[in-house]
């Protein structure tokens, strides 16, 4: 007999939304893409750690109330978002525009000082006779340099840097 071991029932019950024969996920086999069914009717017993007395109909009637619980929170908050238009509420950011630019901004900003910090050994590394984008990535990644996001050097980043600087 398999046996599977389940951290908490929650886990698994946060699966059953979209579950049942009329949902658009269940074609087939009732269980198709709802992994709460599909746990509990593959014929593999499982203990929750949580509950470990937990059959499959307390696993059913989890999932039941778990799933009623989504709803009833969506439903909450789509009224709640309907009632603050309702009074005239602004939702989201009205000044988007200028947190892009500025998000922007602070991006081209920080490039800039990478570009600025490598560009003195990128120099060095040149004034040993090395020419190539591909050759000055190679030394750059045996220097143990990193690049911007911590990654590996290649003749494109070398070439964006120079192009900065």
């Amino acid at each position: 007999m398999l046996m599977g071991l389940m951290s908490r029932l929650a886990t698994l019950s946060n699966s059953a939304e979209g579950s049942g024969p009329s949902s658009s996920r269940g074609r087939g086999k009732f269980w198709q893409g709802d992994p709460l069914k599909r746990q509990v009717y593959s014929g593999v017993e499982f203990i929750a750690v949580d509950n470990p007395h937990a059959n499959k109909l307390t696993v059913h009637i989890l999932a039941a109330v778990a799933q009623h619980e989504r709803e009833m929170i969506a439903q909450r908050t789509k009224d709640a978002l309907q009632a603050a238009k309702a009074r005239g509420v602004v939702l989201g950011n009205p000044r988007l525009a200028d947190v892009r630019d500025r998000a922007v901004a602070n991006l081209k900003a920080a490039a800039d000082r990478f570009a600025k910090n490598v560009a003195p050994i990128i120099r060095e590394i040149q004034l040993t006779g090395v020419a190539s984008h591909r050759g000055i990535a190679r030394s750059l990644n045996a220097r143990g340099v990193a690049t911007a996001r911590g990654g590996v050097w290649t003749a494109v980043q070398v070439s964006s840097i120079l192009r900065c600087v």
